[in-house]
C-alpha cells in the first residue's frame, strides 16, 4: 500500500500561523481556530536539527496543549533527513504523518505527498478559496518552489537566506593584513568578487605548524568550508548561478504570461559551466569532508577553528562582478 504524507510546511503553518502571518494580516487562522480533534492518535513527524526547529517546536507544544493530540518529533542530522525519509517512502510504511521536504525533493516525492488544495477542499470550512486566502501573504515565487506539476504539495515555513560568514578576528589581525597585502597587492577585506574569494581561500589554507595571527597551528587550516554533499550543494550552486545572472533554464512564456516551455540557452550553458568550474576550483581549499557535507559540517568546521570562510551565499562569482 502506498501512503501519502502531509508535508511539513502545512503542519507548521497550522501551528505557527499566528506567529508567521499576524505581522502581515489580521484575523488569520491560528491555534484558537482549530476545531475539536476527536482522533487523538499521535502524529509522527521528522525534522532536521538546527536553531530554526528549536523555535518551531515551541509552537508544536502549544498545538499539543490546545488539541490534546501528541506530536512525536524525530530530529535527525541534516545529512540523514533525505535518506531516512526516502526509505520510509519507498517501503510504503506510512510511518510518518508529516515530513520535512526540501525544495529540490518536491517533484521527486510528489507521488507520496498530498495536494494541499485537495486537503483544503475536503477539510477547510472555506474550501480551496479559504486555503488560498490563508497563503496570500506568501510570495508567489516561494509558493512555486513547493509545487509539483502545477499542484501545491509543499508550503514554506522559513526562507533559507544565504550569506557569507567569515572570521572577523582574523581579518582584523595586523599580521594577517600585512602578509596578505604583501602577497596579493591589495588590502585584506571581506571578498566582493570571485577573484578576491579565491585569493583569500588560498591565503588562509595552511598546514599544521604554520602560523595564524602569529600563533603556531596544531592542525591543518582551510580557507573555506563548503556544503558540497547532496542535497545542500543545490543551495550553494543555485546562488552562484543566479548571482551571475543565469539560471538552470530560461522560461519562455505565452502572450498571456503562462509558461510555454523551458529552454537551456547558450547563456545558460556558459554560466552553468563557469559556476561549476569555479565552485570545483574553490573546493581545493576546503576540508575533504566537505564533499559529503551539509550546513552542519560547514558550520562546525568554522566554529571549531578549522576554516576561515563559509561562502554559503556567493550571489556573484564572475571575476570583477560585485557581490550583492
Amino acid at each position: 500500500m502506498r501512503y501519502r504524507w502531509l508535508v511539513i510546511g502545512s503542519l507548521v503553518v497550522m501551528l505557527v500561523v499566528g506567529c508567521a502571518f499576524t505581522l502581515l494580516a489580521q484575523e488569520k487562522f491560528g491555534l484558537k481556530d482549530i476545531p475539536e480533534i476527536k482522533n487523538k492518535k499521535p502524529i509522527n513527524m521528522i525534522v532536521e536539527t538546527g536553531a530554526a526547529w528549536d523555535k518551531v517546536i515551541e509552537y508544536i507544544k502549544q498545538f499539543e496543549t490546545v488539541t490534546g493530540v501528541k506530536v512525536n518529533i524525530e530530529r535527525v542530522a541534516s545529512p540523514v533527513v533525505y535518506s531516512k525519509e526516502n526509505v520510509e517512502l519507498m517501503a510504503g510504511t506510512g510511518y510518518y504523518d508529516v515530513v520535512y521536504v526540501e525544495t529540490s525533493w518536491t517533484c521527486e516525492w510528489s507521488d507520496y505527498l498530498f495536494d494541499l488544495e485537495e486537503l483544503a477542499a475536503k477539510y477547510d470550512p472555506k474550501g480551496v478559496e479559504g486555503f488560498r486566502e490563508d497563503i496570500q501573504n506568501i510570495s508567489p515565487v516561494l509558493l512555486r518552489c513547493g509545487q509539483a506539476y502545477g499542484k501545491q504539495m509543499v508550503l514554506p515555513f522559513y526562507t533559507y537566506h544565504m550569506g557569507m560568514f567569515l572570521r572577523q578576528d582574523v581579518y582584523d589581525d595586523p599580521t594577517e593584513q600585512a602578509a596578505f597585502k604583501a602577497r596579493y597587492g591589495y588590502d585584506l577585506k571581506p571578498p566582493t568578487t570571485y577573484k578576491e574569494l579565491y585569493d583569500q581561500a588560498e591565503f588562509f589554507t595552511r598546514k599544521k605548524g604554520d602560523t595564524l595571527k602569529g600563533k603556531t597551528l596544531d592542525h591543518d587550516l582551510y580557507g573555506v568550508a563548503m556544503m558540497a554533499g547532496a542535497y545542500q550543494i543545490n543551495d550553494e550552486i543555485s546562488c552562484w548561478i543566479w548571482g551571475m545572472g543565469g539560471d538552470y533554464a530560461t522560461v519562455v512564456r505565452n502572450p498571456d504570461g503562462t509558461i510555454k516551455e523551458f529552454v537551456i540557452t547558450k547563456k545558460d550553458k556558459d554560466i552553468l559551466k563557469q559556476a561549476l568550474a569555479q565552485y570545483k576550483d574553490l573546493l581545493k581549499f576546503a576540508p575533504a569532508g566537505c564533499l559529503t557535507a551539509n550546513f552542519d559540517f560547514a558550520c562546525a568546521q568554522q566554529g571549531e577553528g578549522f576554516a576561515i570562510i563559509q561562502p554559503h551565499s556567493l550571489p556573484a562569482s564572475s571575476p570583477g562582478q560585485q557581490i550583492c
